[in-house]
């Protein structure tokens, strides 16, 4: 992976660095909350240096590692590439608390747009009782409604302010399962008022819930089931649908919203990168999906002109000190396949927990 961006070109102590690193792989493999770091081996020139070290972080849940003991690296600005939540960002609150003197800025990078038909059609389908737990009434369309995003939600929210307020909370019997992603997700769809079972918020990622929704589904043959619904996004991930259906789940996908990058996104980052203070202590930005990974490498300018991660770029564009971490493996994916370039750290899971214990444990 890449070294840390100083764009200044300073060489590290090589021995050092390596006996760090042969310290963090005695660590004992049999706790499941690690981060994960690999070094190639040192090379010769200045350059070679910075481009060449390989670097691995990944945050499984919230880890108890020691956070880094060189006060996380001087942490003084802290960009959140996503819409702030309101009254308050739980990111935001927890970063903030967590490093001293640290500045968190959000830029948002996605339009939301809602898709009308369907949730016109999702509407009809609450209305009409298309809702139940399975086997009860062969008139009954599904057994369970899968949501892994907060648009998602704001879609079904939309769908039920088109019904008559005295009846939403009867909409769903109180045994009917909704499977969430993440706690924010399960949050949010609570605010809605509903009566029915919330499952799966602690599973983080879509492959866990799809596991979790497996077990649940167990020793009861699948043909018993009505199909799931999964209310998702135009964009979307495609190893939850293919698990489920591996695994003999019939599933219903339903797109109720897509996704656009805002027309000024670019620039609102680029002023962001061009404030005076960013050469004071170290900058993060935190990523939290693949529509911005190519703006992000070419607003830094990071990218040759065949669109790939240059590592000789990184002294001509003097950023100051700055790192890069996702949320989620798909987002670092992004990164490595289609860019070349290796994020410093990744947060497996959606949440503020993971993401501050990841920079925390960041080996500057």
């Amino acid at each position: 992976m890449s070294e840390p961006y100083t764009g200044l070109g300073n060489a590290n102590d090589h021995d050092q660095e390596r006996a760090r690193n042969a310290s963090r792989k005695d660590m004992a493999v049999g706790n499941l909350r690690t981060i994960t770091i690999k070094y190639d081996e040192p090379q010769h020139s200045q350059l070679e240096n910075q481009s060449s070290r390989s670097s691995s972080y990944e945050n499984i849940a919230a880890s108890s590692n020691t956070p880094s003991e060189n006060k996380h690296g001087d942490v003084r600005r802290l960009i959140l590439l996503k819409n702030r939540a309101e009254p308050q960002d739980p990111y935001q609150t927890l970063l903030e608390t967590t490093f001293d003197n640290v500045k968190t800025e959000f830029i948002p990078v996605l339009d939301y747009i809602n898709d009308v038909p369907a949730i016109e059609w999702l509407a009809e389908r609450l209305r009409n009782g298309s809702f139940s737990m399975p086997n009860q009434d062969e008139n009954k369309s599904y057994s369970g409604i899968i949501i892994t995003s907060q648009r998602a939600v704001v879609a079904l929210s939309h769908a039920l302010s088109l019904i008559h307020s005295t009846s939403r909370s009867s909409i769903l019997e109180k045994s009917f399962p909704i499977y969430v992603v993440g706690s924010a997700t399960a949050n949010a769809v609570r605010q809605l008022g509903l009566s029915c079972e919330i499952l799966g918020e602690n599973s983080g990622t879509s492959e866990v819930l799809a596991k979790f929704i497996i077990s649940q589904r167990s020793p009861s043959p699948y043909r018993d089931y009505k199909p799931l619904l999964s209310l998702a996004g135009e964009i979307r991930r495609d190893a939850l649908p293919q698990m489920l259906k591996q695994s003999g789940i019939l599933l219903e996908e339903k797109v109720v919203y897509r996704t656009t990058v805002r027309a000024n996104f670019a620039e609102h980052l680029r002023r962001t990168l061009l404030d005076g203070k960013l050469r004071a202590g170290v900058m993060w930005i935190v990523v939290f999906s693949p529509a911005a990974c190519r703006i992000v490498l070419e607003t830094l300018g990071w990218l040759n002109d065949a669109g790939k991660f240059d590592s000789a770029r990184i002294l001509q564009s003097r950023r100051g000190k700055v790192f890069i971490a996702t949320i989620g493996p798909t987002t670092k994916k992004c990164f490595k396949d289609e860019y070349g370039f290796e994020v410093q750290a990744c947060a497996s899971i959606s949440t503020p927990e993971a993401i501050v214990h990841t920079i925390q444990c960041y080996n500057y």
